[in-house]
Protein backbone atom coordinates (compact mmCIF):
# COMPACT_ATOMS: atom_id res chain seq x y z
CA UNK A 1 0.00 0.00 0.00
CA UNK A 2 0.96 3.24 -0.93
CA UNK A 3 1.63 5.88 2.14
CA UNK A 4 -0.46 9.42 1.67
CA UNK A 5 2.58 11.11 0.91
CA UNK A 6 3.44 8.56 -1.68
CA UNK A 7 0.00 8.88 -3.09
CA UNK A 8 0.37 12.77 -3.66
CA UNK A 9 3.46 12.70 -5.57
CA UNK A 10 2.10 9.63 -7.89
CA UNK A 11 -0.89 11.62 -8.42
CA UNK A 12 1.50 14.99 -9.53
CA UNK A 13 3.14 13.05 -11.62
CA UNK A 14 0.93 11.59 -13.12
CA UNK A 15 -1.20 15.27 -13.73
CA UNK A 16 2.11 16.34 -15.19
CA UNK A 17 2.46 13.33 -18.08
CA UNK A 18 -1.10 14.13 -18.57
CA UNK A 19 -0.37 17.64 -18.91
CA UNK A 20 3.12 17.11 -21.31
CA UNK A 21 1.57 14.25 -23.48
CA UNK A 22 -0.77 17.25 -25.00
CA UNK A 23 2.06 18.91 -26.62
CA UNK A 24 4.47 17.32 -29.29
CA UNK A 25 8.36 17.75 -28.96
CA UNK A 26 7.71 21.14 -31.45
CA UNK A 27 4.80 22.73 -29.27
CA UNK A 28 1.31 22.62 -29.05
CA UNK A 29 -1.26 24.09 -30.05
CA UNK A 30 -3.23 27.03 -28.21
CA UNK A 31 -6.61 25.93 -28.14
CA UNK A 32 -8.52 25.44 -25.03
CA UNK A 33 -7.46 24.98 -21.96
CA UNK A 34 -3.61 24.03 -23.46
CA UNK A 35 -2.92 27.82 -24.09
CA UNK A 36 -1.74 28.64 -20.39
CA UNK A 37 0.67 25.64 -20.45
CA UNK A 38 2.51 26.70 -23.78
CA UNK A 39 2.96 30.51 -23.18
CA UNK A 40 4.15 32.42 -26.90
CA UNK A 41 5.87 29.39 -28.76
CA UNK A 42 3.00 28.65 -30.95
CA UNK A 43 1.77 32.02 -32.68
CA UNK A 44 2.59 32.77 -36.62
CA UNK A 45 0.95 35.25 -38.43
CA UNK A 46 0.14 35.21 -42.06
CA UNK A 47 -0.59 38.47 -44.31
CA UNK A 48 -2.56 38.27 -47.77
CA UNK A 49 -2.98 41.79 -48.62
CA UNK A 50 -4.65 41.58 -51.35
CA UNK A 51 -7.35 39.51 -50.22
CA UNK A 52 -10.80 40.62 -51.08
CA UNK A 53 -13.35 41.24 -48.79
CA UNK A 54 -16.94 41.27 -48.59
CA UNK A 55 -17.54 42.83 -52.17
CA UNK A 56 -14.67 45.04 -51.55
CA UNK A 57 -10.90 44.55 -53.42
CA UNK A 58 -7.90 44.85 -51.56
CA UNK A 59 -9.40 45.10 -48.29
CA UNK A 60 -6.48 42.59 -47.06
CA UNK A 61 -6.71 39.67 -43.97
CA UNK A 62 -4.57 37.76 -41.74
CA UNK A 63 -4.11 34.60 -40.43
CA UNK A 64 -2.97 33.08 -37.02
CA UNK A 65 -2.00 30.04 -36.50
CA UNK A 66 -0.76 27.57 -33.89
CA UNK A 67 2.84 26.07 -34.68
CA UNK A 68 0.86 22.91 -35.60
CA UNK A 69 -0.64 24.93 -38.25
CA UNK A 70 -4.47 24.80 -37.02
CA UNK A 71 -6.17 28.21 -37.36
CA UNK A 72 -6.30 30.57 -34.20
CA UNK A 73 -8.24 33.05 -35.56
CA UNK A 74 -8.69 35.45 -38.52
CA UNK A 75 -9.33 39.21 -39.57
CA UNK A 76 -10.74 41.19 -41.88
CA UNK A 77 -9.20 44.61 -42.85
CA UNK A 78 -11.49 47.74 -42.42
CA UNK A 79 -11.63 49.33 -46.00
CA UNK A 80 -11.23 48.05 -49.66
CA UNK A 81 -7.69 48.72 -50.67
CA UNK A 82 -6.15 49.07 -47.24
CA UNK A 83 -3.40 46.48 -48.05
CA UNK A 84 -4.33 45.30 -44.77
CA UNK A 85 -1.57 42.70 -43.93
CA UNK A 86 1.20 44.16 -46.09
CA UNK A 87 3.09 44.01 -43.23
CA UNK A 88 3.16 41.77 -39.74
CA UNK A 89 4.86 41.13 -36.48
CA UNK A 90 4.69 39.43 -33.17
CA UNK A 91 5.52 41.55 -29.67
CA UNK A 92 6.36 39.90 -26.25
CA UNK A 93 2.85 39.17 -24.37
CA UNK A 94 1.60 42.23 -22.49
CA UNK A 95 -1.80 41.26 -21.75
CA UNK A 96 -1.04 38.87 -19.46
CA UNK A 97 -2.46 35.63 -20.76
CA UNK A 98 0.78 34.34 -22.01
CA UNK A 99 0.39 34.81 -25.77
CA UNK A 100 2.06 37.22 -28.16
CA UNK A 101 0.47 39.87 -29.35
CA UNK A 102 0.25 40.55 -33.12
CA UNK A 103 0.87 43.91 -35.03
CA UNK A 104 -0.58 44.57 -38.46
CA UNK A 105 -0.20 47.04 -41.18
CA UNK A 106 -2.36 48.82 -43.49
CA UNK A 107 -0.61 51.22 -45.45
CA UNK A 108 -3.36 51.92 -47.96
CA UNK A 109 -5.97 52.95 -45.20
CA UNK A 110 -7.36 56.24 -45.82
CA UNK A 111 -5.98 58.96 -43.24
CA UNK A 112 -7.73 60.62 -40.42
CA UNK A 113 -7.41 63.69 -42.57
CA UNK A 114 -9.02 61.80 -45.62
CA UNK A 115 -5.25 61.43 -47.54
CA UNK A 116 -5.62 58.50 -49.65
CA UNK A 117 -2.33 55.34 -48.59
CA UNK A 118 -1.69 57.29 -45.58
CA UNK A 119 -2.01 54.09 -43.75
CA UNK A 120 -2.66 52.44 -40.12
CA UNK A 121 -1.33 50.04 -37.68
CA UNK A 122 -3.09 47.79 -35.52
CA UNK A 123 -2.33 45.65 -32.15
CA UNK A 124 -4.05 42.61 -31.88
CA UNK A 125 -4.47 40.32 -28.69
CA UNK A 126 -2.70 37.18 -30.00
CA UNK A 127 -4.91 34.65 -28.18
CA UNK A 128 -8.21 35.98 -28.73
CA UNK A 129 -7.96 38.31 -32.15
CA UNK A 130 -9.50 41.43 -30.38
CA UNK A 131 -8.09 44.71 -31.02
CA UNK A 132 -6.29 46.67 -28.49
CA UNK A 133 -5.00 49.70 -30.51
CA UNK A 134 -4.21 51.59 -33.33
CA UNK A 135 -1.44 53.67 -34.33
CA UNK A 136 -2.12 56.60 -36.82
CA UNK A 137 0.81 58.79 -38.57
CA UNK A 138 0.64 62.45 -39.60
CA UNK A 139 -2.53 61.42 -41.92
CA UNK A 140 -0.46 62.66 -44.95
CA UNK A 141 -1.09 61.39 -48.50
CA UNK A 142 0.92 58.66 -49.38
CA UNK A 143 2.61 58.01 -46.14
CA UNK A 144 2.19 54.68 -46.42
CA UNK A 145 1.94 54.52 -42.57
CA UNK A 146 2.15 50.68 -41.56
CA UNK A 147 3.87 49.71 -45.02
CA UNK A 148 6.46 47.91 -42.68
CA UNK A 149 6.25 47.17 -39.17
CA UNK A 150 8.45 45.36 -36.86
CA UNK A 151 8.83 44.76 -33.32
CA UNK A 152 11.32 47.14 -31.51
CA UNK A 153 12.10 44.37 -28.40
CA UNK A 154 12.43 46.55 -25.48
CA UNK A 155 14.20 49.86 -26.58
CA UNK A 156 12.77 51.95 -23.06
CA UNK A 157 13.82 48.89 -20.55
CA UNK A 158 10.31 49.11 -19.21
CA UNK A 159 9.86 44.59 -19.43
CA UNK A 160 8.02 45.50 -22.68
CA UNK A 161 8.69 44.71 -26.25
CA UNK A 162 7.69 48.14 -28.13
CA UNK A 163 7.00 49.01 -32.06
CA UNK A 164 8.58 49.97 -34.78
CA UNK A 165 6.83 51.46 -37.80
CA UNK A 166 8.09 52.44 -40.98
CA UNK A 167 6.44 55.17 -43.71
CA UNK A 168 8.63 55.32 -46.25
CA UNK A 169 6.24 57.93 -48.28
CA UNK A 170 6.28 60.22 -46.42
CA UNK A 171 7.21 63.33 -46.78
CA UNK A 172 9.30 65.00 -44.51
CA UNK A 173 12.00 68.10 -44.56
CA UNK A 174 14.09 66.35 -46.62
CA UNK A 175 11.34 66.04 -49.94
CA UNK A 176 8.80 63.94 -51.12
CA UNK A 177 9.17 60.19 -50.19
CA UNK A 178 12.03 60.65 -47.86
CA UNK A 179 10.51 58.33 -45.29
CA UNK A 180 9.88 58.51 -41.79
CA UNK A 181 10.04 55.51 -39.12
CA UNK A 182 8.10 55.67 -36.05
CA UNK A 183 9.07 54.15 -32.54
CA UNK A 184 5.88 53.38 -29.88
CA UNK A 185 5.73 51.58 -26.40
CA UNK A 186 4.44 48.76 -26.93
CA UNK A 187 2.61 48.50 -23.42
CA UNK A 188 1.39 52.72 -23.65
CA UNK A 189 1.43 53.37 -27.38
CA UNK A 190 2.91 56.24 -26.63
CA UNK A 191 5.61 57.68 -29.27
CA UNK A 192 9.02 57.57 -27.98
CA UNK A 193 10.96 59.18 -30.66
CA UNK A 194 11.10 59.58 -34.84
CA UNK A 195 13.73 59.08 -37.37
CA UNK A 196 13.67 60.91 -40.52
CA UNK A 197 14.81 60.25 -44.07
CA UNK A 198 18.17 62.10 -45.38
CA UNK A 199 17.38 62.83 -48.58
CA UNK A 200 14.27 63.41 -51.29
CA UNK A 201 13.16 59.67 -52.47
CA UNK A 202 15.31 57.95 -50.06
CA UNK A 203 11.78 55.76 -48.86
CA UNK A 204 13.46 55.80 -45.43
CA UNK A 205 11.15 53.36 -43.33
CA UNK A 206 11.12 50.36 -46.57
CA UNK A 207 12.41 47.90 -44.08
CA UNK A 208 12.32 47.62 -39.94
CA UNK A 209 13.72 45.31 -37.35
CA UNK A 210 14.99 44.83 -34.26
CA UNK A 211 18.40 44.63 -33.78
CA UNK A 212 18.38 43.15 -30.38
CA UNK A 213 20.84 45.14 -27.90
CA UNK A 214 24.05 45.60 -30.79
CA UNK A 215 26.29 47.84 -28.03
CA UNK A 216 25.36 45.85 -24.72
CA UNK A 217 23.93 48.63 -22.96
CA UNK A 218 20.85 47.21 -21.83
CA UNK A 219 18.06 48.38 -24.62
CA UNK A 220 17.57 46.58 -27.39
CA UNK A 221 18.35 49.11 -30.78
CA UNK A 222 16.50 49.30 -34.00
CA UNK A 223 16.93 48.61 -37.93
CA UNK A 224 16.29 50.91 -40.80
CA UNK A 225 16.04 50.21 -44.77
CA UNK A 226 16.58 53.04 -46.90
CA UNK A 227 16.92 51.42 -50.26
CA UNK A 228 15.79 54.10 -52.70
CA UNK A 229 18.72 56.29 -51.06
CA UNK A 230 21.23 57.87 -53.33
CA UNK A 231 20.63 58.66 -57.16
CA UNK A 232 17.40 57.99 -58.95
CA UNK A 233 16.01 54.40 -60.17
CA UNK A 234 17.31 52.27 -61.55
CA UNK A 235 20.63 53.25 -59.89
CA UNK A 236 19.59 52.90 -55.99
CA UNK A 237 22.40 53.11 -54.17
CA UNK A 238 20.77 52.03 -50.88
CA UNK A 239 21.28 52.47 -47.07
CA UNK A 240 20.68 50.84 -44.09
CA UNK A 241 21.29 52.24 -40.36
CA UNK A 242 21.16 51.02 -36.82
CA UNK A 243 19.90 53.34 -34.39
CA UNK A 244 20.18 53.05 -29.97
CA UNK A 245 16.73 51.88 -28.94
CA UNK A 246 17.33 54.08 -26.02
CA UNK A 247 18.45 57.82 -27.13
CA UNK A 248 17.44 57.40 -31.18
CA UNK A 249 21.15 58.25 -32.48
CA UNK A 250 22.59 56.75 -35.24
CA UNK A 251 25.04 53.80 -34.07
CA UNK A 252 26.21 52.63 -37.48
CA UNK A 253 25.10 53.20 -41.34
CA UNK A 254 26.03 50.99 -44.22
CA UNK A 255 25.82 52.08 -48.35
CA UNK A 256 25.52 49.60 -51.46
CA UNK A 257 26.64 50.58 -54.77
CA UNK A 258 24.92 52.60 -57.42
CA UNK A 259 21.89 49.89 -58.62
CA UNK A 260 22.31 47.61 -55.27
CA UNK A 261 18.79 48.58 -53.41
CA UNK A 262 20.74 47.57 -50.17
CA UNK A 263 18.59 47.61 -47.84
CA UNK A 264 15.77 46.25 -49.77
CA UNK A 265 15.30 43.83 -46.69
CA UNK A 266 17.02 44.17 -42.74
CA UNK A 267 17.08 41.75 -39.86
CA UNK A 268 18.43 40.91 -36.71
CA UNK A 269 21.02 38.04 -37.37
CA UNK A 270 21.05 37.16 -33.64
CA UNK A 271 24.94 36.67 -32.57
CA UNK A 272 26.61 35.25 -35.64
CA UNK A 273 30.33 34.97 -34.16
CA UNK A 274 29.39 34.29 -30.79
CA UNK A 275 31.11 37.80 -29.52
CA UNK A 276 28.16 38.51 -27.53
CA UNK A 277 26.84 41.21 -29.39
CA UNK A 278 24.01 41.26 -31.28
CA UNK A 279 24.56 41.05 -35.36
CA UNK A 280 22.91 42.74 -38.31
CA UNK A 281 22.00 41.52 -41.99
CA UNK A 282 21.29 43.17 -45.06
CA UNK A 283 19.38 41.94 -47.85
CA UNK A 284 20.52 44.04 -51.69
CA UNK A 285 18.46 42.81 -54.56
CA UNK A 286 19.76 43.99 -57.46
CA UNK A 287 23.34 43.44 -56.64
CA UNK A 288 25.62 42.72 -60.11
CA UNK A 289 27.26 39.40 -58.24
CA UNK A 290 29.04 36.62 -60.11
CA UNK A 291 26.18 35.09 -61.35
CA UNK A 292 25.27 38.47 -63.44
CA UNK A 293 22.92 40.94 -63.47
CA UNK A 294 20.57 41.39 -60.73
CA UNK A 295 21.43 38.15 -58.66
CA UNK A 296 21.09 39.92 -55.46
CA UNK A 297 23.76 39.66 -52.16
CA UNK A 298 23.04 39.73 -48.50
CA UNK A 299 25.32 40.89 -45.63
CA UNK A 300 26.01 40.46 -42.29
CA UNK A 301 27.20 43.31 -40.24
CA UNK A 302 28.86 42.68 -36.51
CA UNK A 303 27.44 44.62 -33.69
CA UNK A 304 30.08 45.38 -31.53
CA UNK A 305 32.00 46.97 -34.41
CA UNK A 306 30.12 47.38 -37.93
CA UNK A 307 32.74 45.44 -39.56
CA UNK A 308 31.67 42.94 -42.27
CA UNK A 309 31.63 39.29 -40.98
CA UNK A 310 30.08 37.37 -44.50
CA UNK A 311 29.22 38.55 -47.63
CA UNK A 312 26.42 35.91 -49.81
CA UNK A 313 25.64 35.84 -53.31
CA UNK A 314 22.95 35.16 -55.32
CA UNK A 315 23.85 32.32 -57.69
CA UNK A 316 21.17 32.96 -60.44
CA UNK A 317 20.72 36.09 -62.53
CA UNK A 318 17.98 38.14 -62.17
CA UNK A 319 17.46 36.07 -58.97
CA UNK A 320 16.81 38.62 -56.49
CA UNK A 321 18.89 36.99 -53.60
CA UNK A 322 18.13 39.03 -50.37
CA UNK A 323 14.65 39.76 -51.11
CA UNK A 324 14.01 38.15 -47.63
CA UNK A 325 16.31 37.63 -45.00
CA UNK A 326 15.93 36.48 -41.38
CA UNK A 327 18.10 35.43 -37.98
CA UNK A 328 17.23 31.54 -37.63
CA UNK A 329 18.71 31.14 -34.21
CA UNK A 330 21.30 28.49 -33.96
CA UNK A 331 19.37 25.71 -35.78
CA UNK A 332 22.68 23.46 -36.28
CA UNK A 333 23.46 23.43 -32.58
CA UNK A 334 27.41 24.95 -33.04
CA UNK A 335 26.81 27.59 -30.69
CA UNK A 336 26.81 30.26 -33.35
CA UNK A 337 23.70 32.38 -35.00
CA UNK A 338 22.60 31.58 -38.01
CA UNK A 339 20.47 33.15 -41.04
CA UNK A 340 18.33 32.47 -43.92
CA UNK A 341 17.94 34.65 -47.19
CA UNK A 342 15.18 33.71 -49.99
CA UNK A 343 16.23 33.74 -53.90
CA UNK A 344 12.37 34.37 -54.60
CA UNK A 345 12.85 34.10 -58.28
CA UNK A 346 15.65 32.20 -59.39
CA UNK A 347 15.66 33.78 -62.48
CA UNK A 348 13.49 35.41 -64.80
CA UNK A 349 12.42 32.23 -66.63
CA UNK A 350 10.86 30.36 -63.76
CA UNK A 351 10.24 32.24 -60.34
CA UNK A 352 9.65 28.82 -58.46
CA UNK A 353 12.27 30.54 -55.65
CA UNK A 354 14.34 29.37 -52.95
CA UNK A 355 15.40 29.75 -49.64
CA UNK A 356 19.19 29.19 -48.36
CA UNK A 357 20.02 28.63 -44.52
CA UNK A 358 24.25 29.69 -43.35
CA UNK A 359 26.12 28.82 -41.02
CA UNK A 360 26.92 31.86 -38.80
CA UNK A 361 30.53 30.36 -37.78
CA UNK A 362 31.82 30.00 -41.72
CA UNK A 363 29.04 30.99 -44.01
CA UNK A 364 28.39 27.01 -45.59
CA UNK A 365 24.24 26.42 -46.96
CA UNK A 366 23.32 23.80 -43.62
CA UNK A 367 19.79 23.65 -45.95
CA UNK A 368 18.88 24.53 -49.49
CA UNK A 369 14.75 24.33 -50.22
CA UNK A 370 13.09 25.64 -53.67
CA UNK A 371 9.95 25.90 -54.39
CA UNK A 372 7.53 23.22 -55.69
CA UNK A 373 5.95 24.99 -58.45
CA UNK A 374 6.61 27.36 -61.28
CA UNK A 375 5.79 31.02 -60.55
CA UNK A 376 4.86 30.73 -56.70
CA UNK A 377 8.07 32.79 -55.19
CA UNK A 378 8.82 30.89 -52.59
CA UNK A 379 10.77 32.68 -50.25
CA UNK A 380 8.50 35.70 -50.67
CA UNK A 381 8.74 36.22 -46.58
CA UNK A 382 11.11 33.99 -44.10
CA UNK A 383 10.46 33.94 -40.16
CA UNK A 384 11.82 31.71 -37.09
CA UNK A 385 9.29 30.30 -34.68
CA UNK A 386 10.97 27.63 -32.66
CA UNK A 387 12.66 24.67 -34.73
CA UNK A 388 10.48 26.17 -37.71
CA UNK A 389 10.98 27.94 -40.99
CA UNK A 390 7.88 29.39 -42.14
CA UNK A 391 8.38 30.47 -45.90
CA UNK A 392 5.86 32.79 -47.90
CA UNK A 393 5.53 31.97 -51.24
CA UNK A 394 2.75 34.41 -52.59
CA UNK A 395 1.66 33.75 -55.96
CA UNK A 396 1.39 30.16 -55.51
CA UNK A 397 -1.46 28.38 -57.49
CA UNK A 398 -3.36 25.73 -56.17
CA UNK A 399 -6.90 26.17 -55.76
CA UNK A 400 -7.19 29.24 -56.17
CA UNK A 401 -5.07 31.13 -58.96
CA UNK A 402 -2.06 32.61 -57.18
CA UNK A 403 -3.64 32.30 -53.62
CA UNK A 404 -0.57 32.10 -52.13
CA UNK A 405 0.63 29.41 -49.52
CA UNK A 406 2.70 28.86 -47.16
CA UNK A 407 5.14 26.15 -45.77
CA UNK A 408 6.70 25.28 -42.25
CA UNK A 409 9.80 23.64 -42.67
CA UNK A 410 11.93 21.57 -40.30
CA UNK A 411 15.35 22.10 -40.50
CA UNK A 412 16.00 19.24 -42.73
CA UNK A 413 14.26 20.77 -45.34
CA UNK A 414 10.96 18.76 -45.06
CA UNK A 415 7.64 20.10 -44.78
CA UNK A 416 5.72 19.60 -41.44
CA UNK A 417 2.20 21.28 -42.95
CA UNK A 418 1.73 24.09 -45.40
CA UNK A 419 -1.33 26.32 -45.73
CA UNK A 420 -2.89 27.85 -49.35
CA UNK A 421 -4.77 31.09 -49.40
CA UNK A 422 -8.41 30.68 -49.54
CA UNK A 423 -9.20 33.61 -52.21
CA UNK A 424 -7.69 33.84 -55.57
CA UNK A 425 -4.72 36.58 -56.23
CA UNK A 426 -4.56 37.37 -52.44
CA UNK A 427 -0.69 37.46 -51.85
CA UNK A 428 -1.39 34.93 -49.09
CA UNK A 429 2.43 34.55 -47.32
CA UNK A 430 3.13 38.26 -48.46
CA UNK A 431 4.35 38.40 -44.71
CA UNK A 432 4.73 36.15 -42.35
CA UNK A 433 6.02 36.49 -38.44
CA UNK A 434 6.21 34.20 -35.47
CA UNK A 435 6.98 33.64 -31.70
CA UNK A 436 9.40 33.52 -30.66
CA UNK A 437 11.01 35.86 -33.05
Amino acid sequence: MFDKKTSVILVSVLAFAIMYSVFDSEGGDLTGNQIATDPTRNIIVVGAPNYNGVSAQNTGKIYTYSKKGNIMWSQLGENAVDSFGESVSVMKDFTGDGVSEVIVGAPRFVGLIGGSNAGRVYVFDGRTGLEIYTLDGTGQQGESFGYSVSSAGDVNNDGYDDIIVGSPGYNGAAGGSSGRVYVYSGLTRQLLFTLNGENLGDSFGSAVSSAGDVNNDGYDDIIVGAWKFGAFFPNFFGRAYVFDGRTGLEIYHWDGNAGDWFGKSVAGAGDVNNDGYDDIIVGAVNVDGPAGTDAGAAYIYSGLDGQNLHSFYGTNMDGWFGNAVAGVGDVNHDSYDDVAISDYAIDASNFEGEINVYSGLDGTIILNKRGENFGERFGTSIASVGNLLIVGAYEHTGAHPKGGKVYALKINGNTKWSIEGDDSYSEFGNSVSGSPA
